[in-house]
């Protein structure tokens, strides 16, 4: 079921709805939605290559996790053909996990007729940084062009050049929400087709995307080390990204992004492009009681699952051929020293575009680690050929994630 948020807050209004005498104006009524699934989103696996889904298939999604995967504001911003700001609205939002079907808005803007107009989306400003400072270098009457706008980037603040550092750390007290953007070219109505004395609406459902990646792994209990105990003391993931653009930039999604009004949710990106010369580097995660069968069956304290809320920026292809890479230090038993695994490729992890959850799920060959990758929006398949795929009608779960593009 589709309703509006209520609003919390007004965190600017730079829009005037005084019309121009000389023009007909158009009202343009804009509803916002996540990037979510609806309802009824089936979770499965595809035989399908990557990339080659037919339109319309089902892929599997996940729902946000916190409140900070939601929205806290939102702002839009309505840009004439001229590049000239037209308004300027955000609103801040009770804290909620969304759900899916959920509209944010009603933002309602008194434009001019008979063209079309360029709408930035932006949730959760405060957690971009570098900083922009959207009220006043943006308001009502100023200039923002296409190429400025798709210039416009985030930066993750390393500590080192060869090591990751998240863009977002929501494991301890202080935590962020997680940023969003869009933008659409939207063509408005035609004012003079409308009789004298009725004023023109026009009503647009818009989305946003979240702007990160972010990792869980999990332990296959059935398939382990036959061992006693064991416990990951690091995990390292290559290939992360220290910047990207803020608006998707390139970006193709399936379903497409246009018409508005098919839809409008659960779309999988699946080309992107991000900014050249950048830096990646591996991120090493190190849980703290991610394991299995501590101290024996009957005393166990470590769990088998770890989802910490870490969350990178989206990051290009691997060049060389070798995709990413994944390498684990495993303690096992009372061994002195920790065992090293990998590093191990990540096949069926072809891209890591912004709003992408991906699942690694662990088991062992004697002291060989396999890795099963499930990621949204992507197919998954076992890591190690000896596994196998999964072939037509051999349904197995596979997460997207808007964070609940996931």
């Amino acid at each position: 079921m589709m309703f509006g948020m209520a609003m919390l807050s007004a965190c600017s209004d730079s829009m005037s709805d005084s019309p121009d005498a000389s023009q007909r104006m158009v009202d343009l009524h804009l509803m916002v939605s996540l990037n979510n699934p609806g309802a009824d989103a089936v979770a499965r696996s595809s035989s399908y290559p990557i990339g080659q889904q037919p339109d319309g298939y089902p892929f599997g999604f996940e729902d946000a996790a916190t409140v900070y995967e939601g929205i806290n504001t939102l702002r839009v911003i309505v840009v004439n053909v001229g590049n000239v700001v037209e308004g300027n609205k955000c609103y801040g939002y009770p804290d909620r996990v969304p759900q899916p079907g959920d509209l944010f808005g009603e933002y309602i803007f008194r434009v001019i007729g008979g063209e079309t107009k360029r709408i930035y989306v932006i949730a959760n400003e405060a957690s971009i940084h570098p900083a922009v400072d959207w009220e006043g270098s943006y308001a009502k009457g100023a200039t923002l062009t296409p190429a400025a706008a798709a210039d416009l980037q985030m930066a993750s603040q390393w500590t080192s050049t060869h090591e990751a550092s998240p863009y977002i750390d929501n494991t301890g007290s202080t935590r962020s929400y997680i940023p969003m953007s869009e933008y659409f070219d939207i063509p408005i109505a035609d004012a003079s087709s409308y009789g004298d004395g009725q004023q023109p609406i026009q009503s647009e459902t818009l989305f946003v995307t979240r702007s990160t990646v972010k990792f869980a792994f999990y332990i296959d209990s059935d398939n382990t080390i036959s061992t006693e105990s064991f416990r990951f003391a690091e995990i390292a993931i290559s290939g992360l990204a220290e910047k990207q653009y803020l608006f998707p930039c390139n970006t193709t999604y399936s379903p497409a992004k246009y018409p508005l009004n098919v839809n409008s949710d659960g779309r999988v990106i699946t080309t992107y492009t991000t900014p050249p010369s950048l830096t990646t580097a591996p991120y090493v995660f190190t849980p703290v009681d991610f394991g299995y069968n501590a101290g024996g069956a009957s005393s166990s304290t470590y769990t088998k699952a770890y989802a910490p809320q870490l969350y990178f920026l989206e990051s290009p292809v691997p060049t060389g051929g070798d995709g990413y890479q994944l390498t684990a230090k495993v303690e096992i038993d009372n061994n002195p020293e920790p065992v090293e695994f990998g590093p191990v490729a990540l096949p069926n992890l072809p891209s890591l575009p912004r709003n992408t959850f991906v699942k690694v799920y662990f088991s062992f060959t004697g002291y060989t680690i396999n890795c099963e990758v499930k990621v949204v929006p992507y197919v998954e398949i076992a890591l190690d050929p000896d596994y196998g795929s999964f072939g037509p009608g051999q349904d197995s779960p596979i997460i997207s994630w808007p964070s609940g593009n996931n």
